[in-house]
């Protein structure tokens, strides 16, 4: 996983299933079949076939739809380099605190580390966002909760982190939303944490809350990469990976 991978950190990503998730209770099992749904819709809710329809706004690429069919639902696709794989439920940092989730996630270089099949080099997807104080804070705090959760180890140690200034960019619709890149370095080893990267680059898109509509969260999209090896994904990657909402049909 950038870092070490899923295990061997204090922030071990588990493959769970999503559905109606209670803090501090397990979540559904990926594997079991979803409840019929009591609507009459034909449309499918399978929530291991989200497909996105049109195509990618970056050439080439891959759109992922932001869709699990079930707390998911929308018409909006992010793009991935080809290379890149959907994983179909969400990703769970556990051991750091808050916990964190990050829904509807793509992998880059999964298993890339021996005896960890769960193990990636990059991760793209969405952060729910507190919606207190200052969006600048917001979303540098973002920045750091993903580099805490992915990057500390079992006992605690964690990596240093420099965050940029948020910036404003033009999303889909043209759209503002604020954007921020920051470096990780001395991201710490251990023993048991052996394909531990030594630097990572994470790259944050907040889309802005709408006054009209308050909210108590805020959505981001977030993206990440393992530095210091030829195929790593560059930061240039990682903000196409965020700005690139777009229509899924």
């Amino acid at each position: 996983m950038a870092a070490v991978v899923l295990i061997g950190m204090v922030a071990t990503v588990l493959v769970v299933g999503v559905r109606n998730s209670t803090p501090g209770e397990a979540l559904a099992d990926p594997n079991a079949k979803p409840k019929q749904q009591s609507s009459s819709s034909t449309k499918s809710h399978d929530p291991l076939q989200p497909k996105a329809t049109g195509p990618a706004m970056v050439p080439g690429w891959t759109p992922i739809a932001i869709n699990d069919g079930a707390q998911l639902v929308t018409d909006k696709a992010y793009d991935v380099p080809p290379q890149w794989a959907p994983l179909n439920y969400p990703a769970q940092f556990t051991g750091t605190n808050p916990k964190t989730s990050i829904y509807i996630p793509a992998l880059y270089m999964r298993g890339y580390c021996p005896d960890s099949p769960n193990s990636f080099r990059s991760m793209a997807g969405l952060l729910v966002v507190n919606n207190k104080g200052e969006l600048n804070d917001q979303i540098k705090n973002a920045a750091k909760q993903i580099s805490d959760a992915v990057y500390t180890t079992k006992d605690g140690a964690k990596a240093t982190m420099t965050v940029g200034e948020p910036k404003t960019v033009k999303i889909f619709n043209n759209k503002d939303a604020l954007i921020v890149t920051a470096h990780v370095t001395a991201i710490p080893a251990s023993e048991n944490d052996k394909c531990n990267p030594t630097s990572s680059i994470i790259t944050v898109l907040l889309l802005l809350p709408d006054p009209d509509k308050p909210s108590d969260v805020n959505t981001a999209l977030a993206a990440w990469a393992d530095q210091g090896f030829p195929e790593a994904t560059s930061e240039d990657d990682l903000t196409k990976i965020v700005t690139s909402i777009h229509k899924a049909n």
